[in-house]
């Protein structure tokens, strides 16, 4: 069975087929909607949230679009643990600060003596 990749894509998963980061989509999209559609990635309002049509993504690609619907819409990679190392049997020391608490001098004032 294949999936079917959807009509809208979010901003996110335009920029990862267009191989741009996700700050560079979303100033896209922006220069979309202030030039009136002459500049940008064009955008689909849906009330507060932006969708980029597949079409407009299949006519910039040239044809249609061939992928993995996981792809397109994966979460940025996570890196696995190596499974065939041992875990670190101590864990890293954890750095301490300085006290700041002065050593007791001889002439300071004693609110309880311990005689």
């Amino acid at each position: 069975m294949t999936s079917e990749l959807p009509d809208f894509f979010t901003i996110p998963e335009a920029a990862r087929i267009l191989r741009l980061t996700r700050n560079h989509a979303y100033e896209q999209a922006k220069r979309y909607r202030d030039t009136g559609g002459a500049e940008g990635i064009c955008v689909v309002p849906f009330g507060f949230l932006l969708r980029v049509p597949r079409a407009w993504l299949e006519a910039q690609a040239g044809g249609p679009l061939h992928l993995a619907l996981d792809i397109a819409t994966a979460d940025e990679p996570t890196i696995e643990p190596d499974l065939d190392q041992p875990p670190d049997p101590k864990p890293p020391a954890r750095r301490t600060r300085p006290s700041r608490r002065r050593s007791p001098q001889p002439d300071d004032l004693q609110l309880f003596t311990t005689d």
